[in-house]
């Protein structure tokens, strides 16, 4: 995604040459048209064994971003690692995440969200719906889904804390 791109520019690069170089080795294989043939290739077993070495250093790479976004957002740890990396790919797309809320926020089914603000160009949160029947409750005052996706689904949070604690003052 764009958002680990720039995040881990040098990473990025190394998977890009990576998934290069096994496309190039599955077309060859491909056009060989003989499995034999393509698994006895010369020097395809040490490709294959750098390939290996290359994708472990991603990965790790990759995980370690994971953890960073993790500590930022400790409600990421409840989510899976695919999981995360979608809401991280879409964070700049709130609407996009939506299909996540209820894995990061506790019983909370979904946010309704008004249309992108023509000055940020981000939507605001107007209320949230309970993942337990069909109850919902009006943000006061809706928080701006502004920042990256770990600061803004925390103003949620916060919101939501708020948002009850005045509906308890009022009740």
């Amino acid at each position: 995604s764009d958002e680990v791109k720039r995040e881990l520019p040098e990473t990025a690069a190394k998977f890009a040459e990576s998934d290069a170089t096994v496309r190039s080795l599955l077309k060859e294989a491909w056009e060989t048209k003989n499995v034999k043939a393509a698994c006895n290739k010369e020097g395809l077993i040490p490709t294959l064994e750098d390939i290996t070495v290359k994708q472990d250093m991603c990965k790790k790479s990759l995980n370690e971003f994971l953890d960073s976004k993790r500590m930022q957002f400790a409600r990421f740890y409840f989510v899976s690692e695919a999981d995360l990396l979608d809401i991280l790919s879409n964070g700049s797309n709130p609407s996009a995440i939506m299909k996540h809320v209820d894995k990061v926020m506790l019983a909370t089914k979904t946010l309704t969200l008004t249309d992108d603000d023509a000055e940020t160009g981000r939507p605001t949160a107007l209320t949230w719906i309970s993942g337990v029947g069909s109850e919902w409750c009006e943000f006061t005052p809706p928080p701006k889904l502004l920042n990256k996706v770990e600061v803004y689904l925390q103003t949620v949070l916060d919101a939501q804390m708020t948002t009850l604690v005045e509906q308890a003052k009022r009740s």
